[in-house]
């Protein structure tokens, strides 16, 4: 399912640190000739590639920034995270075609950084992350490498990101992660990883079984209002998405037959896809066929309905009962059958 093509790209003369702005140079064979496009601070810049080369100029508002490369018409996304600081920098970027359920997605893998430090930080965690679980020193180094970067970057926003990806690793201790995040200035962190710390740390903050259902009102496909009190007295599945999410568009296929199965038997479905593209979105549902209610908060990870469920990954779902509670969280299409066979046989 991969094909990479990795790249050479020059060094710059100097990549001293300049109040002036960035300069992000590099080469990516495969995207000459159209637009490539940078996604940082809620600024989406382009440049034409050409020879395989790009050239983006700006200034990021404080000392590092998320980052991301997209192209106009594919979808793309990226392999980790990828951060610009107001230096001068060189990188490559290594193309990495996917065929998810039958639409081309473009990863982007961006590697040998020149200029700056914050993306070798990154590079040096990952590589600790994938030491082997059973080897005894893995877990204090871990802990002493975020320790650190939390204590000298508090308002860094990688420093949120890179302890995120910690709090999903279960052999790590809970307790020793919750000090390090009380290190950090959540004032400077993304939403999205506080999210993510939050709900894997403290759980018992976030939306649980047998809590009430938070009602919405989002728009579907053509631009009509849904209102969730409609669904009242049914059991239903709430199921958050998005048409860039493989896991999420492989699920469709099985959860079909349940939804025509008990379609007529008091229950439905409400897909929330939490696309920035509402277009993709549209070409998703037709493409996967599907059949149920369908409706979009297109905010990413941002939207205030995806923060009511505290939804930091993609698919995740919430089973309701006809009473409004919240019965289960993440089952699968084979469980939810089985369920419904049992709760709603004649």
């Amino acid at each position: 399912m991969k094909s990479v093509f990795l790249f050479f790209v020059g060094c710059f003369l100097t990549f001293a640190q300049t109040n002036k702005g960035f300069v992000l140079k590099g080469k990516c064979v495969g995207v000459s000739n159209q637009y490539l496009y940078l996604n940082y601070d809620n600024i989406k810049d382009s440049c034409y590639v050409v020879k395989d080369e790009f050239i983006f100029k700006g200034k990021v508002s404080c000392k590092t920034i998320g980052a991301s490369f997209s192209l106009k018409e594919i979808p793309t996304a990226m392999t980790r995270n990828f951060y610009i600081e107001n230096v001068q920098i060189e990188l490559e970027l290594v193309v990495i075609p996917k065929d998810l359920n039958g639409t081309q997605v473009i990863f982007f893998d961006a590697i040998n950084f020149k200029g700056g430090f914050v993306n070798q930080i990154v590079l040096d965690f990952e590589n600790l992350l994938k030491i082997n679980k059973d080897i005894p020193y893995r877990k204090d180094r871990l802990y002493s490498k975020m320790d650190s970067i939390a204590k000298y970057h508090p308002n860094a926003s990688f420093s949120g990101d890179l302890l995120s990806m910690l709090t999903w690793d279960d052999t790590l201790d809970k307790e020793k992660l919750k000090i390090i995040y009380k290190k950090l200035n959540n004032k400077y962190q993304s939403e999205y990883s506080i999210i993510i710390i939050e709900n894997n740390l403290y759980p018992e903050k976030f939306v649980k079984i047998n809590d009430n259902v938070f009602n919405f009102v989002l728009p579907n496909q053509d631009g009509i209002s849904f209102d969730t009190t409609k669904l009242k007295g049914k059991y239903y599945l709430i199921d958050f998405w998005a048409s860039w999410c493989a896991p999420c568009r492989k699920s469709f296929p099985d959860l079909i037959p349940v939804y025509e199965k008990f379609k007529n038997k008091n229950f439905d479905i409400l897909t929330v896809s939490i696309d920035k593209d509402i277009e993709k979105w549209k070409q998703a549902i037709l493409k996967d066929k599907i059949i149920w209610n369908n409706v979009i908060e297109n905010k990413d990870f941002n939207g205030e309905i995806v923060k009511k469920y505290k939804v930091s990954h993609v698919p995740k779902n919430f089973l309701i009962n006809p009473e409004g509670k919240i019965i289960a969280i993440e089952i699968t299409p084979e469980e939810l059958e089985k369920f419904l066979t049992e709760i709603l046989k004649e």
